[in-house]
């Protein structure tokens, strides 16, 4: 996986987990290799470019608006 830094490239990082990966979170949250079994959030979160509020509204309801 590459990695670029910046909210733009954290907003797409959490895009594309939020499409499918995240859906089988259960069944690959213990694997390490490959793009698609965690989130790979931290570097965004560790930098700043990418809040916890920010995922928390993604992945909610939509009674967060």
């Amino acid at each position: 996986m590459t990695w670029k830094g910046g909210e733009t490239a954290a907003l797409e990082r959490l895009e594309h987990y939020c499409n499918k990966p995240v859906l089988k979170y259960n069944d690959t949250r213990n694997n390490l290799l490959g793009k698609d079994y965690s989130s790979k959030l931290s570097p965004w979160f560790a930098n700043g470019s990418l809040s916890i509020r920010t995922v928390y509204r993604k992945v909610s309801p939509a009674k967060n608006d």
